[in-house]
């Protein structure tokens, strides 16, 4: 993982770091939610960057009353 400076987005944004734009596209699709974007940005030895953004809201709160978070 590396670290950028913070900023909000409005949209999630997946990044196919090595060009597998149809991995990107799966993953998009699976999500229901962001933007594929091309660039190489994030650590660029991974397959995928994903930045959260705003509207993956909605989808980490299904995801937390399904499986609570442990303290």
């Amino acid at each position: 993982m590396q670290d950028e400076a913070p900023r909000k987005l409005n949209e999630t944004e997946i990044i196919p770091q090595r060009g597998d734009l149809k991995a990107a596209n799966h993953l998009q699709k699976l999500l229901d939610l962001g933007l594929v974007k091309s660039e190489s940005t994030g650590d660029i030895s991974s397959d995928l960057t994903v930045r959260i953004g705003l509207d993956a809201k909605d989808l980490l709160e299904r995801v937390e009353k399904e499986q609570p978070v442990k303290e």
